[in-house]
C-alpha cells in the first residue's frame, strides 16, 4: 500500500465533496484555515488483520476552520464540516463515504469517530478545530 497515494486520494475527495474546504495529503509548517490536514493516527499501521495479510491503516483528519476560537460563524461551519450541522451532505464523513474504496486505492476508507474538538495546537498556532478518525484497509 502507498501510503502517500492513499494520503493523497483521501485529501482529494475530502477537497471535492466539502467546497470551501482545503485538504492537505501531508503536515505543513504552516497552514491557512479553513483546511483539513491528514496525518497518522495511532496505531498507524496494524498488520495481520486477517489470514490474507490485510493491513489496516489509522489516519486522523484535522479540520481547521479559525484561529480566532470563539468565533461563532466558524463553529457553525465546523459544525457542517464534520456533519453535525445543517450543511451534511457537504461534510468530511459524506465525502470519505461516496466513495470508500478511495478511487481504487483502497479496499475501504471509513469515518469513525470525532475524537477531538475546540482548540487544536498546530504548528505553534491555536485553531478551531476537531480530529475526525477514519480506519482504512487494504
Amino acid at each position: 500500500m502507498d501510503l502517500l497515494a492513499v494520503r493523497t486520494a483521501l485529501a482529494n475527495q475530502i477537497a471535492a465533496g466539502c467546497p470551501g474546504l482545503r485538504a492537505m495529503a501531508e503536515a505543513r509548517d504552516s497552514v491557512a484555515p479553513p483546511c483539513a490536514v491528514i496525518v497518522p493516527g495511532s496505531p498507524y499501521v496494524s498488520y495481520g488483520i486477517d489470514m490474507s495479510g490485510s493491513v489496516q491503516v489509522a489516519l486522523k483528519v484535522l479540520v481547521l476552520v479559525s484561529d480566532a476560537p470563539t468565533s461563532e460563524r466558524s463553529q457553525r461551519d465546523l459544525d457542517e464540516w464534520l456533519g453535525i450541522g445543517a450543511g451534511e451532505a457537504e461534510s468530511v464523513p459524506n465525502a470519505i463515504t461516496k466513495d470508500p474504496t478511495l478511487g481504487g486505492q483502497v479496499a475501504w476508507c471509513l469515518p469513525l469517530a470525532i475524537t477531538q474538538y475546540g482548540r487544536v495546537d498546530y504548528a505553534g498556532v491555536t485553531y478551531l478545530g476537531a480530529t475526525l478518525t477514519a480506519t482504512v484497509g487494504a
